[in-house]
């Protein structure tokens, strides 16, 4: 089952983002990542991803989000797992 991951990212920055999407490449290249989407909130920064399943998105955050996130010295993220019901959007058939 796909599964979404909510990160936020008290006090992070734009430019940290950028940082980050320069250590990883995109994230649509990475096996199992099936949306990603990223912005501001009135507190740091968000992050939204889609994935086919827990097991690809826990492998990919242990393997190489969370180092990249050590790396650039990006603040703690909260992290929340949900399962995905339904995911539809421009070209998905929906």
């Amino acid at each position: 089952m796909a599964v979404a991951m909510l990160l936020d990212v008290p006090e992070g920055t734009e430019e940290q983002y950028g940082a980050l999407r320069r250590e990883l490449g995109d994230p649509l290249g990475v096996v199992g990542c099936l949306l990603h989407l990223a912005g501001p909130t009135a507190g740091g920064w968000r992050i939204v991803e889609v994935w086919e399943s827990e097991e690809a998105l826990e492998r990919y955050f242990g393997d190489e989000l969370a180092p990249a996130l050590l790396r650039i010295d990006m603040p703690t993220a909260e992290r929340e797992l949900f399962p995905v019901f339904e995911l539809a959007g421009v070209g998905s058939g929906a």
